[in-house]
């Protein structure tokens, strides 16, 4: 087994925890789960699988979000934008601090996302 693959299988439990831990509603657009056959939802990571390599699950990390959105719309949204839709939808797990240190365990960059940028999303 790859050692990316036996990362996720290490922190699967957590990431699946989180995800029934929350509301069934998308926390972009609200889309409820179960009100269409053609949504779903997926639990989406803000910083990436291959930025973060080995430290990307956190739940400071997870948005849940219906397919539509996860694949149409965050693309199209900015770190500081989609960390408004966190602290907004799940602030017991909105960490500006530990989300920064997931690219940069140093925090060399410390300003790379302020709390002036996502507020402005807000």
């Amino acid at each position: 087994m790859s050692k990316a693959r036996e990362y996720y299988e290490d922190h699967r439990e957590d990431r699946e925890g989180w995800r029934w831990e929350m509301p069934p509603a998308c926390m972009i657009c609200g889309w409820k789960e179960h009100s269409s056959a053609y949504r779903w939802l997926e639990t989406h990571e803000m910083e990436r699988r291959s930025i973060a390599q080995g430290r990307w699950a956190h739940r400071c990390n997870y948005l849940l979000l219906c397919n539509h959105c996860h694949h149409e719309r965050i693309p199209l949204m900015t770190h500081p934008e989609q960390l408004a839709h966190k602290r907004k939808a799940d602030p017991d797990h909105f960490d500006l601090d530990a989300w920064l240190r997931l690219r940069d365990p140093e925090l060399r960059a410390p300003c790379r996302v302020s709390m002036e940028d996502i507020e402005e999303w807000m």
